[in-house]
């Protein structure tokens, strides 16, 4: 596999992580929200693991975008009201700010007896874990994808004025590589 795809194993890693803590199985529906790199890559995981239907649902078009090309933003209080009576949310990443539940949202994951997964880690134990040799053998396969997402690839000098461009959401990006 080429290093620009090594690169992205734990972000395809934590996705399937995340995916291994539900009971998702074939015939199943998926909603991904939020189609940044690791939500892009549970779209692909999701449809390895069988999912019937998979959807992305994300505010930015370019985002949404690169969800199509992957197979199938928004507020924790849509991906939980998306939830089906006892189905099952996963959440992966680091929110930008507070999380507040909406009183409808709250009465959804009640009413509907909603589970809530958090995921973290890229690996279960003993490490790697079963999720790095997946993703190796589905990069090796070819079954997970990843050069649509490498959005960037750059010189190590433009680092500086590309956290910059991050920092500020000047420009929309999914993977940045630097090289060397």
């Amino acid at each position: 596999m080429s290093s620009e795809t090594a690169a992205l194993t734990d972000p395809a890693a934590i996705a399937l992580h995340a995916l291994i803590k539900t009971g998702l199985g074939p015939g199943q529906s998926v909603a991904v929200v939020g189609c940044g790199a690791i939500g892009l890559l549970a779209i692909q995981w999701a449809k390895v693991m069988g999912a019937s239907r998979v959807v992305g649902v994300d505010i930015q078009k370019p985002a949404i975008d690169l969800a199509i090309a992957a197979g199938a933003r928004s507020s924790i209080n849509t991906a939980i009201r998306l939830v089906r009576a006892g189905g099952e949310a996963v959440f992966i990443g680091i929110p930008p700010g507070d999380i507040v539940f909406e009183l409808p949202t709250f009465e959804h994951l009640l009413r509907q007896e909603v589970k809530l997964h958090g995921s973290w880690n890229s690996f279960s134990a003993p490490f790697p874990g079963r999720e790095w040799q997946a993703t190796l053998e589905a990069f090796r396969k070819g079954t997970v994808k990843t050069d649509f997402l490498i959005t960037h690839r750059l010189e190590i000098a433009e680092l500086p004025a590309t956290f910059e461009k991050l920092r500020t959401r000047a420009e929309f990006s999914s993977k940045i590589l630097f090289h060397a």
